[in-house]
């Protein structure tokens, strides 16, 4: 699976910078902080490129947090 890497893709940046100031956040939340549209492509980037998101669903709302790196 190809992924692009943090430093050159300014849209995992913006959406690391959001999981970084929060302590949980929204899929919604996401979207209007990072200015992203596939939330669950960035986080699966982010992984890939060696970041812990930890994920949750409360009543079909999904909940992310990033971990240690």
């Amino acid at each position: 699976m190809r992924f692009a890497k943090i430093e050159r893709s300014q849209r995992l940046q913006r959406t690391l910078k959001a999981l970084q100031s929060a302590r949980e956040l929204s899929t919604l939340e996401l979207i209007h902080q990072a200015n992203i549209v596939a939330v669950n492509s960035a986080i699966s980037e982010l992984r890939r490129n060696g970041y812990s998101i930890s994920c949750r669903s409360v009543d079909r709302v999904y909940y992310y947090r990033l971990g240690e790196k």
